[in-house]
């Protein structure tokens, strides 16, 4: 025996009693728990008392199944302080004799839901034959109502400065130093535009914009799935012919791999063909007809985008939708409710970015044209069902991620900024690129890291974080080097944040990459010749500790001028194939000064500059390979590399 309280928001509470080891919730006739809402599927979950515990499962669901504000993907065992959500609803457990538990601690807020509000009336009439008790095998994609996307990330609110700590004691090993600045304009004029309201949560559930042809592309919410590593199949060898007298022979035949080697192969996603090319077309086109309709009904002009203006849009959009669809000018193969969620997403956000800068698992989004948006996942990249309809919905999304970035530097058709939730935008504007603004979304590898992080994910082992942390208190001047995407960035993060706390820290930066908010920090950002107006600008806030994002050119020959002169505790990134490539590196970049000395002098410099080097190896993961001590020479500086 066993009862379930069930509450609704704003409603009375009702408890119901069960003496069965199974019980079934939805929205229709039929089930033992009738929730009777249209954000509830007609088969939604069920609770199943198994072993003394009890087991919530969700019957794949539109709106998903939360427990204590956490969305469940597969069976979950829960207690009885455990807080069950499902559409409007609150279930809890009062088990009688069972392991449910009786836990008190506070639960996590419920999933974010629209407020309250009368719902719009229905556009199918099974919506209105499931709230009278239809019990038929529809699906539920055709008549629930799918769940909002999570809360957009806000703007960061600027850190406080603490107090300056005591100088650090330097330690013995090992042995043998940004902003704010005015950043140049934006190439394109944005206006400032104060950061608008962050646009609602939808009503619309992510779902596929185009229905495929072909049942080999899986039916996901926002993009197919990135496949799992290629596994490399295995060729049995040649049978050994016997040797033989030499008589004529048909050729021999290729011999195929074992057919469990073809199966553990995943197949990649077909080559779209002519007609998937023709849906995303209309598509293209139905989406900016209807969003230019949108637009013109809501005459927005200069209001900031609150919760009811989009759900004004939503309801305007659905008719505008519905009128369409009645007199037969809905492409065939478009789904009415996908449709509805891009050109309300297109009108007032970002189109089909608007689920992916909050997606934690994607790791980079490229558009490289209105219809070719890419997304990166677990080192494969696919293309996108969702489009822009046009090159000019591309530079308004720009623009209004341009109005939530944290901080944007420009140079030339170059545009970079990081957004409020961490990632990185790069856009390169025409007349660079001929079919409208090309963008990349980027996501830190390991955000936020620490030196325990990065032992912990292997990325070096604990002797090589020891002898980091001694240099950084010994105040050594440290040179981060590796290829391009080795993680140079995610290890400097790191040793930011193990310096001592007070220190007043200037990063010079092409864009906000490390992403320091804590502490004393102040970030200069420079781009190109900007670069080193943005070095000679943080020497002048005197910091204690100095941090160059990464060397490019000319402003290499006045950092070696002022780490000669004096200067200790910098720590500095750059591009490198391999160790022993640093000296001639340091003299290739320096040389872009008109001013730079003799390859001697500048040899002579690097040698007595840097104390320390760190080299990463490239690779899906970062990994240090190699660090030690820089020491000067009559030859050059020469590399010593540390047993740790």
């Amino acid at each position: 025996m066993f009862a379930i309280v069930v509450s609704e928001k704003g409603g009375e509470q009702k408890r119901l009693e069960f003496d069965k080891p199974e019980v079934t919730i939805g929205r229709v006739q039929g089930n033992d728990i009738i929730l009777p809402k249209g954000n509830v599927s007609k088969r939604h979950s069920r609770i199943v008392l198994k072993d003394g515990k009890f087991i919530i499962v969700d019957l794949k669901s539109t709106n998903g199944t939360y427990v204590n504000g956490r969305k469940i993907t597969s069976p979950l065992v829960v207690k009885g302080s455990d807080k069950i959500y499902i559409g409007d609803f609150i279930l809890s457990i009062e088990a009688e004799g069972a392991a449910a538990g009786t836990d008190d601690g506070d639960a996590p807020p419920p999933p974010p839901r629209r407020p309250t509000a009368p719902p719009p009336p229905p556009r199918r009439g099974d919506d209105a034959h499931a709230e009278e008790g239809h019990t038929g095998d529809g699906s539920d994609e055709e008549d629930d109502i799918p769940p909002p996307p999570p809360p957009r990330p806000t703007r960061p609110s600027l850190p406080s400065l603490p107090q300056q700590a005591a100088a650090p004691a330097p330690l013995p090993p090992p042995d043998p130093p940004a902003p704010v600045v005015t950043s140049p304009p934006l190439a394109r004029t944005l206006g400032p535009t104060p950061a608008p309201t962050p646009p609602p949560p939808r009503m619309t559930a992510p779902r596929e914009a185009v229905r495929p042809p072909a049942p080999s592309r899986p039916d996901m919410p926002v993009v197919p799935p990135a496949e799992p590593p290629r596994a490399r199949p295995s060729v049995p060898s040649m049978p050994v012919t016997p040797a033989a007298p030499p008589v004529a022979r048909p050729a021999p035949q290729p011999v195929a791999p074992p057919v469990a080697a073809v199966a553990a192969r995943p197949s990649r996603a077909p080559a779209r063909s002519p007609v998937d090319e023709a849906v995303r077309g209309r598509l293209a086109d139905c989406i900016r007809e209807l969003s230019g309709k949108l637009a013109e009904a809501l005459d927005l002009g200069h209001a900031h985008i609150d919760e009811e203006t989009w759900s004004r849009a939503e309801n305007v959009a659905s008719d505008l939708i519905d009128k369409k669809s009645a007199d037969g000018g809905l492409p065939g193969g478009v789904d009415s409710e996908t449709l509805l969620r891009d050109v309300v997403a297109e009108t007032l956000g970002l189109g089909p970015l608007e689920d992916l800068v909050n997606d934690e698992a994607v790791r980079d989004v490229i558009v490289s044209g209105p219809d070719r948006v890419f997304i990166g996942r677990d080192g494969h990249r696919d293309l996108s069902p969702r489009l822009f309809s046009s090159a000019e919905a591309v530079d308004k999304v720009l623009t209004r991620l341009l109005r939530r970035a944290t901080s944007v530097v420009t140079q030339d058709a170059v545009v970079e900024a990081r957004l409020a939730g961490g990632m990185l935008l790069t856009a390169v504007l025409p007349p660079q690129v001929s079919n409208g603004p090309v963008l990349r979304l980027r996501r830190p590898r390991i955000a936020g890291a620490h030196l325990g992080d990065l032992v912990a994910q292997g990325a070096l082992t604990q002797g090589q974080s020891d002898y980091l942390e001694a240099a950084l208190k010994a105040r050594k001047n440290i040179l981060i080097s590796g290829p391009a995407g080795s993680g140079r960035t995610t290890v400097m993060s790191a040793l930011c944040r193990a310096l001592p706390p007070g220190e007043r820290v200037v990063t010079v930066e092409e864009s906000d990459e490390l992403g320091l908010r804590e502490g004393c920090v102040v970030t200069v950002l420079g781009r190109g010749p900007g670069l080193r107006a943005a070095f000679s600008a943080a020497l002048r806030l005197m910091p204690e500790r100095l941090v160059i994002g990464d060397l490019r050119g000319a402003e290499t020959v006045d950092l070696l001028a002022a780490l000669n002169g004096g200067l200790d505790g910098v720590m500095a990134t750059v591009q490198l194939g391999a160790p022993r490539e640093l000296t001639g590196r340091l003299e290739t970049l320096a040389r872009h000064a008109s001013e730079a000395p003799p390859v001697e002098v500048l040899r002579d410099e690097i040698g007595r500059g840097f104390q320390v080097y760190v080299h990463l190896g490239g690779g899906a993961d970062i990994r240090v390979t190699e660090l030690g001590e820089i020491q000067p020479g009559a030859q050059g500086p020469t590399l010593r590399p540390a047993r740790v």
